[in-house]
C-alpha cells in the first residue's frame, strides 16, 4: 500500500460473474510504474461476483494491497455505487472501469504520463467494441471544446460520452461531477462528461491503447423499454438545463431530445405518439446530419411491416 496514489480506478460491480475475472485480470496486468489504487464496490450482487473477487484477491496478494473492496449494505444502483467509489478515491487522478469490460495493458500508465506532461484535466483513449465473436475499433476524437460538445450531443460514435475511456484530475472531477440525481439509472456518463468537458482547460488523448467495451444482450444499456426511454428523457432535460440557452449548442440539444423520444414512434413495444408529443412540448423535429444516423439505426431495427407505421407517425408528429 502506498501513502500517495497517482490514480484511483473505480470499479462498480453487480452480477457480472461471467465477465468479472477478465476485467480484474486486465487491472492486475497493468504493471504501471506509478502507484495505482483499485476501488471495487460490490453493489450487493446475488451471483458469484463476491466469490470471484475474494479468490482474485487471495491469489494476487501484491495487487490486493492496493485494493479497497467495499460491499454495499443494499443495492444502490450504478450512480450511487460509483459515488461511493469516488468518495473513497485518494489518487491524483481518477477513472471508472465497468466490471464487464477490460483495458489494454499499460493504458493507465500512458494516461498518467500524458496528464503529467501536459497538465491536462482530461486524458482520453480509443474504444474497442467487443461483440460475440468479433471486435471493432471505434476511434475517439478530442478536438476543441465546441466541436467536442456538439458531436457528443449529436451522438456521434467517435465522440462517445463515456467515463471509462477518460481519466480526470480527481479534484477537478469531484468539483464538477457530483451533479447526477440518484433516480437516474442510465446514461449518466453523458451528463458528467459534458459537464467536465465544458469546464476543462486542457484535454489530451493517448494513442496505441484502448478501453474494451463489451456488448452483451442482457446489460441495462441494451434494453429498450419505457424505463430506458424515461431515463434518457430525464438526462436530456438535465443536459438542457446544464447547457442553458447557448446558441453554440441549442441545435445539438434539440437533436439529443429528439433521439431520447424516438423509440416512442419507431419501437413497436414502446409505441406511443402521445408520449412522443408530451416528452418535449413544442420541440422542433430536427433531421440534420447529427440526427440522421439514429433514424438509420431505427429503420434497421424495424420489421418491414412497421416501416409505413414509422413514416405515418412522423408525419403525424410534424403536423402537431
Amino acid at each position: 500500500m502506498y501513502n500517495s496514489y497517482k490514480l484511483s480506478v473505480v470499479v462498480p460491480i453487480y452480477n457480472v460473474e461471467d465477465y468479472l475475472e477478465s476485467c480484474l485480470l486486465s487491472l492486475i496486468n497493468q504493471e504501471s510504474k506509478y502507484p495505482i489504487e483499485y476501488i471495487l464496490i460490490n453493489d450487493k450482487s446475488t451471483d458469484k461476483s463476491h466469490h470471484i473477487i475474494q479468490e482474485t484477491l487471495n491469489n494476487n496478494p501484491n495487487w490486493a494491497k492496493d485494493v479497497k473492496y467495499v460491499i454495499n449494505p443494499e443495492n444502490k444502483g450504478l450512480v450511487l455505487t460509483r459515488r461511493v467509489g469516488v468518495d473513497l478515491a485518494s489518487g491524483e487522478y481518477i477513472i471508472q472501469c465497468d466490471s464487464d469490460d477490460w483495458v489494454d495493458r499499460g493504458l493507465y500508465e500512458a494516461m498518467i504520463e500524458m496528464a503529467d506532461q501536459t497538465n491536462a484535466d482530461i486524458v482520453g483513449c480509443n474504444l474497442v467494441d467487443e461483440y460475440k465473436g468479433y471486435s471493432k475499433l471505434r476511434t475517439q476524437k478530442f478536438p476543441e471544446k465546441q466541436v467536442q460538445i456538439c458531436n457528443m450531443l449529436n451522438g456521434d460514435p467517435h465522440y462517445a460520452g463515456s467515463l471509462c475511456n477518460r481519466m480526470f484530475r480527481t479534484q477537478f472531477y469531484k468539483e464538477n461531477a457530483q451533479i447526477i440525481p440518484s433516480d437516474i439509472s442510465m446514461h449518466e456518463d453523458l451528463i458528467i462528461t459534458l459537464k467536465l468537458h465544458l469546464e476543462a482547460k486542457c484535454v489530451k488523448k493517448v494513442e496505441g491503447y484502448a478501453y474494451h467495451y463489451r456488448h452483451r444482450p442482457k446489460s441495462i444499456t441494451t434494453k429498450l423499454d419505457n424505463s430506458y426511454i424515461i431515463s434518457m428523457i430525464k438526462v436530456a432535460n438535465l443536459i438542457s438545463d446544464l447547457i442553458g440557452d447557448n446558441q453554440l449548442y441549442n441545435r445539438a440539444v434539440q437533436n439529443l431530445k429528439n433521439r431520447a423520444r424516438l423509440p416512442y414512434i419507431y419501437n413497436p413495444e414502446t409505441y406511443s405518439p402521445d408520449k412522443w408529443q408530451k416528452a418535449f412540448d413544442n420541440l422542433p423535429i430536427t433531421l440534420d446530419l447529427g440526427f440522421l444516423p439514429f433514424i438509420s439505426m431505427a429503420l434497421t431495427k424495424l420489421r418491414f411491416n412497421y416501416l409505413n407505421l414509422l413514416f405515418i407517425n412522423l408525419r403525424h408528429a410534424v403536423r402537431k
